[in-house]
């Protein structure tokens, strides 16, 4: 995929932008955000089709049931899934779907990269395609927060905080994309966010940091392989030291059937840990799914699972590349590693869109611990306000272009 790229702004200009966003009424902004999936529904919408059988359509679905509605039915590219059933609703193939139920229901599109599922349903026919972040906020009590989708208050409740992190960005995408994704989050509109970034490149973006020779890789969320995986093919074998943290026991199962397929050379230079990370060393409750939405978390059935102070893991390490993937805990674990970050020789790659705030307190907690010796930079590589990745790197290291 090309990256598009931006349009271009001055700093002057986009600051004024978020100046007149920040002066918005709060409440209107709520009200529009919840009204949205009425006004793009009509008289549809509580005949629901959901689009993606996955861990987010199952959740669409427990909070549907909660408000009273019941789904038409399941409609999912996977034909593994066609004619069986999920939670009770069936599962349909996209045309029978669109044959039986594309007049008169709306359809919530329930999986996080859907522009190009949303074409195919319009395609087939489907007069009412909705995106589920639509859904979410009609039925905000329900389903909010949800990752970095909330009600906006917290936004023009911090504006100082707002502010303050968008003077920290080192470049004008950065910058672009910054302002972009609050627009998008006090409104929903995706008109407002430009092209996103290849998703191979989210923690490894092209220009972007680099790992030295007497470095080392550290996989915080490192679930199955898949990020130490790709790190392996940009590396070309000269790997030196990796860490590959995970917490999740059935997913850091995944991850070791994934370690004992490497070469023997490769695998002496990769310690796996079964633990979370945090500011000490301490026990927490884990929401142990062994899926991608596995996090810290407590209630039924929670897993409790040894949490550690990713300084002491790292005691020792020059020049860390540190990848942060874990669902919503990153500000404790940044926290936990203040004593590796003052030294500013950390290049970090770190999720900032587990929740709403992250997409500013991320870049102000890496200012403060890195005592200001980090050049940031903001990457989106997903749709919308998805995959949004705070990169840090360490000043007079220099890029190669974006």
């Amino acid at each position: 995929m090309t990256m598009k790229s931006p349009s271009r702004h001055t700093e002057q200009e986009l600051k004024r932008e978020l100046g007149v966003l920040l002066s918005q009424d709060p409440n209107v902004a709520s009200r529009r955000m919840c009204e949205e999936y009425d006004r793009l529904a009509g008289k549809r919408g509580e005949s629901i089709v959901l689009f993606g059988a996955g861990p987010l359509g199952r959740t669409a679905l427990k909070g549907l049931r909660c408000a009273g509605i019941e789904p038409k039915a399941f409609v999912d590219n996977n034909a593994a899934l066609w004619n069986t059933t999920v939670n009770g609703v069936c599962v349909l193939p996209p045309d029978e779907a669109a044959r039986r139920f594309g007049r008169q229901c709306a359809f919530v599109v329930t999986i996080y990269h859907g522009r190009a599922v949303r074409e195919q349903l319009r395609s087939l026919g489907c007069s009412t395609v909705i995106p589920f972040d639509c859904l979410f906020f009609k039925y905000s009590g329900l389903f909010l927060p949800y990752c970095c989708l909330d009600l906006p208050d917290a936004i023009f409740a911090q504006t100082d905080l707002v502010e303050e992190a968008f003077d920290l960005w080192a470049d004008e995408q950065s910058r672009t994309e910054y302002v972009a994704q609050l627009k998008y989050r006090t409104s929903l509109e995706s008109r407002w966010t430009q092209e996103h970034y290849p998703a191979e490149d989210t923690y490894f973006p092209n220009g972007l940091g680099h790992l030295s020779q007497d470095g080392v890789f550290v996989d915080c969320g490192a679930f199955d392989g898949d990020s130490l995986q790709e790190f392996l093919k940009r590396c070309g074998g000269g790997l030196q030291r990796a860490i590959a943290i995970e917490p999740d026991p059935r997913t850091f199962l995944r991850l070791q059937e994934y370690l004992r397929s490497l070469p023997l050379e490769t695998q002496a230079r990769i310690f796996s840990l079964n633990v979370a990370l945090g500011r000490t060393g301490h026990t927490v409750s884990f929401h142990a799914s062994g899926t991608v939405v596995s996090r810290v978390a407590g209630g039924a059935g929670a897993t409790q699972v040894r949490c550690e102070n990713l300084d002491r893991l790292l005691d020792g390490c020059a020049r860390p590349y540190i990848k942060m993937d874990i669902e919503g805990a990153e500000l404790e674990a940044l926290d936990g590693t203040k004593q590796t970050l003052a030294t500013g020789s950390a290049t970090l790659a770190i999720c900032a869109y587990h929740a709403l705030d992250h997409l500013w307190r991320i870049p102000l907690a890496i200012e403060e611990l890195s005592r200001s010796r980090s050049d940031l930079y903001l990457r989106r590589n997903a749709e919308d306000c998805w995959e949004n990745v705070c990169h840090a790197i360490p000043k007079g290291v220099g890029r190669k272009g974006s």
